[in-house]
């Protein structure tokens, strides 16, 4: 069995409510972080893998400290999307539902890919810290969701989304946007971790 634990970065927007595309994790970002310490502090993986935007390595840099393993880079694990588009563009922007349909679409093949990247690369217990709109996409593909089910997912800072691949190759999404001391407490019970 494989457990993708995949981990929203921690708040990185400013006092006036922006968040630039690289933005470094404020006072609330950090202290999320540190809970994530507390709660993965004696836990094992197998890989480590990371965005390689700033607030996501913030977040996992803190949140991984005590781990002791290395953290791997993948490119394509990068934000996708803006707010033009995500997360309410129909009532918000006056985005058609044409455009959003070729935005969400186009945001799959995306993610898909690196998807595919990430299940022929690693195994066992991993750790992948993202951004929110990356994990909602693939919820979109995993759930095979048009706009309407993508825009009801809210994937919250410094939260984990759960996916299992059993032998077999079948994937099931195990938990979204809990918090971390939620995710810990089901997988013990299961036996995972």
């Amino acid at each position: 069995m494989t457990y993708f634990h995949f981990i929203r970065h921690g708040d990185a927007y400013d006092i006036r409510g922006f968040q630039k595309f690289d933005s470094n994790l404020n006072e609330f970002g950090e202290a999320q972080a540190k809970y994530l310490q507390e709660v993965l502090n004696d836990e094992c993986f197998d890989h480590i893998v990371v965005s390689p935007l700033t607030r996501a390595r913030e977040t996992a840099n803190i949140s991984t400290k005590n781990l002791n393993q290395e953290l791997v880079t993948m490119g394509s694990l990068a934000e996708i999307g803006n707010d033009y588009f995500w997360p309410n563009p129909l009532q918000v922007f006056g985005v058609t539902s044409e455009e959003l349909d070729k935005e969400l679409a186009s945001s799959k093949v995306y993610v898909d890919n690196a998807w595919q990247n990430l299940k022929n690369s690693y195994t066992g217990k991993v750790l992948v810290f993202t951004h929110g709109n990356w994990i909602r996409v693939l919820l979109a593909i995993l759930l095979n969701l048009d706009n309407s089910g993508f825009q009801r997912f809210k994937i919250d800072y410094a939260s984990v989304t759960t996916i299992e691949i059993d032998e077999d190759g079948h994937e099931t999404v195990l938990g979204v946007s809990c918090t971390p001391g939620t995710v810990v407490k089901k997988l013990t019970q299961r036996g995972i971790i």
